[in-house]
């Protein structure tokens, strides 16, 4: 048995190094990230090394064919680092980063590329992808790249790792009062009607609606026609002194919904309003709600606008409308909030669930 040591830029740069060196039979010892070239640990590269073994039956099967072929993927692998480094810097004002690698140049080996394939075309970001399958390869063995039933339920805890699930609404405080905020049209009132039902409907905490939107009549009487369903109090109001004294009013309910009106992430004037109905005295949590059928500059934007909240968690409404189920890895790229629950359709209460970040993952990497 001999071991040697490999060092390489990326994780898939070294990684190919062993496999163009020992094969696919190349066992991996350990890795870790050293700075190559430094005096004292200090002002050295980056790198990554890994040191890897073969046992001496294996060395002999590997043929030059293997060799040859897997030196042409380490040169593309190099080309493409080129051309990135090439690329342009991303516009100003760009809400994220721009992809500098294109969907069908991503190269991983053996059916790890299989899966790199499904996350692309699920709307996975490029840069994502790579992160996700780089950080797998690292946790498999080199033998195991061609076996995708042992490398499915690595990419599978790396993807659930990237999404941070919140607890549900705690249902245990004495009193508790909830603000949805978020644009027009991406759904607060429903699932405020889906979140109001499934507490009412357990007949174990007293469960009261507030609504602020009263730009639109039509999302008013949605919520009333709800509020008689599920037999709970809807108040109507209009102004800062309005919520008070509809707390107060209401001060024997358990959990409290308010809906506010949709906000345009663009208008300031409207956001300061926003932020000052929402006093920090009166409301206990803040929850935006964002729509998976938007684009993901959109959704960047309204997060990084309605951060001035207080955002307890998001919300994220319309699963059922999106073809591209990645774009739940986007937006997360982006933000360090949690997802609290998700939506997929308007049935009440049914069409909600309790974020779960397995079967977000799951959903995520099926190949479509």
């Amino acid at each position: 048995m001999r071991v040697k040591r490999y060092l390489g830029e990326t994780m898939q740069d070294a990684i190919f190094k062993v496999k163009a060196d020992l094969g696919a039979e190349a066992i991996i010892l350990h890795t870790r990230k050293v700075k190559e070239g430094s005096f004292l640990g200090l002002f050295g590269k980056k790198m990554i090394e890994v040191v890897a073994t073969v046992e001496e039956d294996r060395e002999k099967e590997i043929t030059r064919e293997m060799r040859q072929e897997l030196h042409i993927l380490k040169d593309k692998i190099v080309k493409l680092e080129q051309d990135k480094r090439e690329e342009q810097p991303p516009r100003a004002g760009a809400y994220y980063p721009q992809v500098a690698v294109s969907m069908n140049q991503l190269i991983f080996p053996g059916k790890v590329q299989k899966f790199a394939d499904s996350l692309t075309n699920n709307g996975v970001f490029p840069e994502v992808v790579t992160e996700i399958c780089q950080r797998a390869m690292v946790r498999l063995e080199v033998h195991q790249f061609h076996k995708e039933e042992e490398i499915y339920p690595v990419l599978v805890e790396e993807i659930a790792s990237m999404i941070p699930s919140a607890k549900p609404i705690d249902l245990f405080r004495s009193r508790k009062v909830l603000a949805f905020v978020g644009a027009t049209g991406v759904g607060k009132t429903t699932t405020i009607a889906k979140l109001a039902a499934l507490v009412a409907l357990e007949g174990k905490k007293k469960v009261a609606l507030i609504t602020a939107d009263t730009y639109r009549i039509a999302a008013v009487e949605q919520l009333k026609i709800y509020s008689d369903i599920i037999n709970v109090p809807l108040r109507v109001i209009y102004s800062n002194e309005d919520l008070e004294k509809a707390l107060n009013d209401l001060k024997a309910c358990d959990l409290i919904f308010i809906d506010t009106a949709g906000r345009s992430q663009r208008n300031q004037s409207q956001m300061e309003q926003l932020k000052e109905f929402l006093s920090k005295e009166l409301i206990d949590e803040v929850h935006l709600v964002i729509s998976l059928n938007s684009s993901i500059d959109n959704i960047t934007e309204t997060i990084e606008n309605f951060n001035q909240m207080y955002i307890s968690s998001l919300i994220l409404t319309k699963l059922d409308e999106t073809r591209k189920v990645g774009i739940i890895l986007n937006i997360l790229a982006n933000t360090d909030h949690e997802i609290s629950y998700i939506t997929f359709g308007q049935n009440v209460p049914e069409d909600l669930e309790k974020a779960d970040s397995r079967k977000l993952a799951e959903m995520i990497l099926k190949e479509q």
